[in-house]
C-alpha cells in the first residue's frame, strides 16, 4: 500500500468517526432528549453511522475534494488578495 493510499484511509477513518460521532451525538439529542438511555441510544446510532459514513469519505472523498479546488478558485481571496 503507497503512503498516498494510507493517508487516504486514515483520512476516511479519522473523517468519518469525528463525523458520525458528533452528528449522532446530535440528532440522538435532538430527537430523545438528553436522557438515562441517552448513552445507550447514541452508541447504537453511531455503530450503525461509522461504516456507513467511512465508505461514504472514502468513495466520495476525491471527488468532493476535486469539486473544492474547483469551487476555491471561483471564490475571492480573503482581503482582496491571491
Amino acid at each position: 500500500m503507497s503512503s498516498t493510499q494510507r493517508l487516504r484511509l486514515v483520512f476516511a477513518a479519522l473523517m468519518s468517526l469525528w463525523m458520525s460521532l458528533l452528528m449522532t451525538a446530535f440528532v440522538v439529542w435532538l430527537n430523545l432528549g438528553l436522557d438515562a438511555a441517552y448513552l445507550r441510544h447514541w452508541g447504537h446510532a453511531f455503530a450503525a453511522a461509522w461504516p456507513a459514513a467511512f465508505t461514504i469519505v472514502l468513495l466520495f472523498g476525491p471527488a468532493v475534494q476535486r469539486l473544492s479546488q474547483r469551487v476555491s478558485l471561483w471564490l475571492p481571496a480573503p482581503g482582496g488578495r491571491d
